[in-house]
């Protein structure tokens, strides 16, 4: 045989102390990294339609309900599961005048947690915040509130 066939021909230099080295990849492990790219492609396309999603189409532990009062004001009651087996309750009446006093009472599943007044700040909202415990079973919270001035009287009451 003529071995004068074969050309060489000049590697580049390496710096001393490094060698190239080849690696040759098994099957398996090309299979396995390609369904591992296919998975987090798939992660991917999830996330993105979650986020996507319009905000209302997500749940909102909180539940709230909104009413006229007997004359020109209106009330909002929110009531939200906090942790620690606890209810936040929000209790707001707005569009009355500055400075009015409101007697409110609320109970809770007809067991009253707070009574008291309040004067209506320099916008005319009049907003009561306090936490009850989560009972087992149905939770009812109901607000009544009386504007001494006018008379109004504003009557809410949520379940959750």
């Amino acid at each position: 045989m003529d071995e004068g066939l074969a050309t060489e021909v000049a590697l580049p230099r390496e710096p001393p102390g490094r060698t190239l080295r080849v690696v040759r990849r098994h099957p398996a492990s090309i299979a396995w990294m390609r369904r591992s790219i296919v998975s987090l492609l798939l992660a991917a396309v999830c996330w993105a339609a979650l986020a996507a999603a319009p905000v209302a189409a997500i749940e909102d532990p909180a539940v709230g309900r909104d009413g006229s009062c007997s004359d020109t004001s209106h009330w909002q009651l929110r009531l939200r599961t906090v942790d620690r087996g606890m209810l936040r309750v929000r209790f707001v009446i707005a569009g009355g005048a500055a400075g009015q006093e409101w007697n409110i009472f609320m109970d809770h599943n007809e067991e009253g947690f707070f009574a008291g007044s309040r004067i209506s700040g320099d916008d005319g909202l009049v907003v009561v915040r306090r936490r009850v415990a989560d009972l087992d079973g149905p939770d009812t919270i109901r607000a009544t509130a009386h504007d001494t001035a006018t008379g109004e009287t504003c009557r809410a009451r949520i379940t959750l």
